[in-house]
């Protein structure tokens, strides 16, 4: 077999992480197997051991992809831009994700994965890696904020962090699991909500 060029490499790998995706969404991450996969993607099952050494493996390159698009909103964001108004943008970014349905059906799919898989020592350390990363991009933009005076000195930054995590999870929840539709108005005053306690909280 010949070699394949790295570029088709990663178009392959790409294209079976959009069949396993597919997949998981439509059957739930538990009730899809390795061979479901490969029969989907029309491959052989050493094409598929190619590129993964499991069904897991997939999901984790699923939820990589996923977090690097995540993770670029901070650095996208302008440099000359308050501190009021990154936050701002920030939670913007993630909470409009939701209006895309792609997007909904990605919430849809990590809330049943995560929700099925315990005491996996491998995926509580990534657990704990991706939190602590989106942790530490919010963490940088309020201490700008406090200290240049437009947030507050008093604010809790770790339960405001926590708290906002889990606004994003909530709506991403709500819109797509619960299917109840989300709204720029909806997006807007989750973001107000979120800004009044960085900038009025007096302890």
């Amino acid at each position: 077999m010949p070699k394949l060029s790295e570029e088709k490499w990663k178009a392959k790998k790409d294209e079976i992480m959009e069949v396993a995706f597919e997949l998981f969404f439509l059957k739930g991450y538990s009730s899809v197997s390795v061979n479901d996969i490969i029969k989907e993607a029309k491959i052989s099952k050493g094409g598929f051991y190619t590129y993964f050494k499991s069904k897991q493996e997939v999901f984790v390159a699923i939820v990589k992809r996923s977090d690097e698009k995540k993770m670029n909103i901070n650095k996208q964001l302008s440099k000359d831009i308050t501190a009021t108004e990154k936050i701002s943008s920030y939670i913007y970014a993630r909470l409009s994700s939701f209006l895309d349905e792609e997007n909904r059906k990605w919430a849809k799919f990590a809330s049943e994965f995560w929700s099925s898989v315990n005491g996996d020592e491998e995926l509580t350390s990534m657990a704990n890696e991706r939190f602590n990363t989106f942790f530490s991009d919010i963490e940088a933009i309020l201490q700008r904020g406090i200290e240049a005076g437009e947030f507050s000195s008093l604010i809790d930054i770790n339960s405001f962090i926590y708290l906002m995590m889990s606004t994003i999870d909530g709506v991403a929840f709500m819109a797509s699991v619960m299917k109840q539709p989300l709204t720029e108005e909806k997006i807007g005053v989750s973001i107000d909500v979120l800004v009044n306690y960085l900038t009025t909280f007096q302890g």
